[in-house]
């Protein structure tokens, strides 16, 4: 993961991110000197990790373990989460793999801000061709190359709750050259994605953590093509297209073999 190429066009506008700092507070809410600092052993903590796990339970079974790293990302100049750690979990449907976010939505232990559950938010790709695939396999793979500098970006800009509340699906364009096929990147060496889209039967939002409600946002990924309409056409052709994957056979899963 190249730390230094976190820039996206959000919501199909031309304006980059800044380059974040390593360890930046500045992506997490103001707190104040009133109210009681959240400690490490704080039983909603747990409650809130045992939720989630139920979240997933019920759309397949997790692989036991993390996908995690020997030294954290926000030490080699990643965007801060918000109790530090940064993991990603496996989750195995039949016939297919989700890897998802696991630690934006952890609250901001060590402070006060207990109105928000972290940055309200998990992220999450679906690629049914990774299904059966081995954890170091998928350690590996494009998709996890894909979500997790996803969710870097999400964490440099602290969160999504807010735009995804005024316009429901988001764009980002993400510098993955490398980890995707050369047919899949941009002129820029980049890849678009459409964020926040509706999957049937699976809630887009857990309201019952213990200090605010979650997003659970799905991402998929665009060709090159559908990425060219977006920066063209902004919100109308994001709603678009999200509603033309609606009705395709591919629906929100994420394929490489769409080209």
């Amino acid at each position: 993961m190249d730390l230094k190429a976190f820039f996206a066009r959000l919501f199909g506008s031309q304006a980059h991110a800044a380059t974040p700092t390593a360890a930046s507070p500045d992506n997490r809410p103001s707190t104040t000197q009133t109210a009681e600092t959240i400690a490490d052993d704080d039983p909603r903590n747990a409650a809130g990790y045992q939720r989630l796990q139920a979240y997933w339970d019920a759309i397949g079974p997790s692989d036991r373990d993390l996908l995690t790293y020997l030294v954290n990302p926000q030490f080699q100049g990643a965007p801060a989460w918000p109790n530090t750690r940064q993991a990603y979990r496996i989750v195995r449907p039949k016939d297919s793999l989700i890897i998802a976010s696991d630690g934006l939505s952890d609250p901001f232990v060590g402070t006060d801000i207990a109105g928000k559950q972290g940055f309200g938010c998990e992220v999450y790709i679906e690629a049914p061709e990774l299904a059966g695939a081995s954890f170091d396999d998928v350690r590996s793979s494009w998709a996890f190359a894909f979500i997790e500098l996803l969710a870097q970006n999400i964490a440099h800009l602290g969160g999504l709750s807010q735009h995804i509340a005024k316009y429901r699906v988001l764009s980002l364009e993400l510098p993955l050259s490398g980890a995707l096929p050369p047919e899949w990147l941009s002129a820029n060496g980049t890849a678009g994605c459409l964020i926040n889209l509706p999957v049937e039967g699976r809630p887009a939002r857990i309201d019952d953590m213990p200090f605010g409600p979650v997003d659970i946002l799905c991402a998929k990924l665009l060709t090159p093509a559908e990425l060219a309409d977006i920066v063209a056409g902004n919100a109308d052709a994001r709603s678009a297209l999200a509603e033309r994957f609606n009705q395709s056979d591919t629906g929100h899963h994420s394929r490489l073999d769409r080209l």
